[in-house]
Formats: C-alpha cells, structure tokens, sequence
C-alpha cells in the first residue's frame, strides 16, 4: 500500500514540474494529497479488518456448522441403520401377516367345509332321529300288540285243550245261539261254516267246519262230538243231524 503511495505523490510532483508549478505548492498539494491517502488507507485497514473479523466468524460458522453436520450426519446415520432394521422388521412382519392371511384363508375354506358337514351331519341327526321316533311307535304298538296277544293267549289258554260238548242239550242250545244268515255264495257260506267254528273255539268246543258234496250236491257244514256221537248242522240252520257214531 505504502509503495503505492510514493508512485502517486513522484507521479504527482512530476506532473506539477512538467506543468510549471511552483515547487512548495505543489508539493502541499502532495502532502495534502498524502494525508488524504492515508485517511483512506486507514478506512481500508479498518475495513480489512472488519473483513477478517467477519471471515473469522464466518470460519467459526463453518466450524461449528460442520460440526452440526458432522451430529446431524451421525444421526442420519444411525436413523438411516434404525430405518433399514425397522425395514428389515417390516418385511418379516410383511411376511408373517401374508403367512397368517394365507393360514386364516385356509381356515376359512376348512371352516365352511366343517360348517357344510355339520349340516350334514345335522340333516342325518334329524333323519335318524325321525327313525328312532318312527321305531319308537312302531316299537309301542307292537308292545300293544303283544299286550293284546298276550292276552288273547291268556283268554286261549283258558278255553284250551278244546273240549267236545259235554251233552246234546248244551250243544243244541249252543247251535241255536250262533246261527248265521243265509249266504248269497258258496264262499260267503263257507266263511259262515267258519265264524261258527271260531265261535265254538272261543267257548273252548271242537267245532269243525267241511264242505260235503253228495249227488251232485254240495253242503257247508259245521259239526261237533257229543260222547261218540258225531253230530252235523248247516251254519245258517239250527237243525242238527247225527252224522255217524264211533268217537275219535
């Protein structure tokens, strides 16, 4: 700066010979000039060192922002590892959650296959449970039945052995009480013959019942024993003949 100083001030003064100014003028001039320079260079050392002021704080500043970037890098770099392990949790959370929707889709699909056999199963239940009803009655009337059975065996049983009627009279007096109406058939007359003969089973007498054919004629008969005597009648008459005599 100085040097730059004293090329200016022997410019100046040669310039002032050159213009034929008086030396002492010229050279108040200069010095005037010189402190005029120096007024200036002492503006610019304090601006100078406003601007090393300013770049010592501005190198502060980047010190310091370094070393915020130098924290915020660490974080960075221990969010971005946080972040690529949560990443890594993720994908196996991903994969768990796609497992377990692909276990709860096939449980799904058992449990409407569960479903569909439980109604089946139920439909059968309620089928077999309309048997067992069914059964139950048929279980009941047949227990009526033997009941029944059971009781007209009894009722049997009382009238059995059979027994041949113990005298004409009681016999006459039997036919008298079980004669049937004329029959329009053959058939419906042999059925006669045959009430007649299940009227005399459950009094506990042999009645037999026969058709007899004899010169071309054809008689339904009933007949019952009286000691030897073997005695005959029509079902729808109460007249008795005496058939034959031998017994049994």
């Amino acid at each position: 700066m100085i040097k730059i100083i004293s090329i200016a001030v022997t410019g100046a003064i040669a310039g002032a010979l050159a213009a034929g100014v008086p030396l002492f003028m010229q050279l108040e001039d200069s010095n005037h000039h010189a402190e005029l320079l120096m007024l200036d260079k002492t503006a610019l050392e304090q601006e100078i060192t406003s601007l090393e002021n300013d770049l010592a704080d501005a190198d502060n500043a980047i010190i310091s922002a370094n070393d915020d970037l130098d924290d915020l890098q660490g974080k960075y770099d221990s969010t971005a590892s946080e972040l690529s392990t949560t990443k890594e949790a993720l994908s196996i959370k991903t994969n768990e959650l796609s497992t377990a929707n692909a276990q709860i889709n096939s449980l799904d699909g058992d449990l409407a296959n569960a479903r569909q056999e439980i109604e089946g199963l139920s439909s059968e239940i309620s089928s077999l449970n309309n048997q067992i009803y069914n059964l139950e009655n048929q279980l009941e009337n047949a227990n009526s039945e033997i009941v029944s059975l059971n009781t007209d065996l009894d009722e049997i049983n009382a009238k059995y052995p059979l027994e041949d009627f113990p005298d004409y009279d009681t016999l006459s007096v039997w036919v008298k009480a079980h004669v049937q109406p004329i029959a329009s058939s053959l058939e419906s007359w042999f059925s006669h013959a045959l009430r007649v003969q299940e009227a005399g089973a459950n009094d506990g007498y042999y009645v037999s019942a026969f058709i007899y054919v004899s010169d071309g004629y054809i008689f339904v008969l009933n007949s019952a024993l009286v000691g030897d005597m073997l005695y005959a009648w029509d079902p729808e008459d109460s007249t008795i003949y005496e058939w034959w005599e031998g017994g049994r």
